[in-house]
């Protein structure tokens, strides 16, 4: 019983760990299409 709560409960901290770097991931790439965005809106393309 104690094995299958430890292996349930390490699968939720997997998923958890997984939400957390796709979150991350997500973050920063927000953040480089809003930086270049910036760069476009302040050196258009001729």
């Amino acid at each position: 019983m104690i094995v299958v709560q430890n292996f349930s409960k390490r699968i939720e901290d997997d998923l958890s760990l997984k939400d957390f770097l796709t979150n991350i991931i997500s973050n920063i790439n927000l953040r480089i299409i809003k930086e270049e965005d910036m760069y476009h809106t302040l050196n258009p393309k001729t």
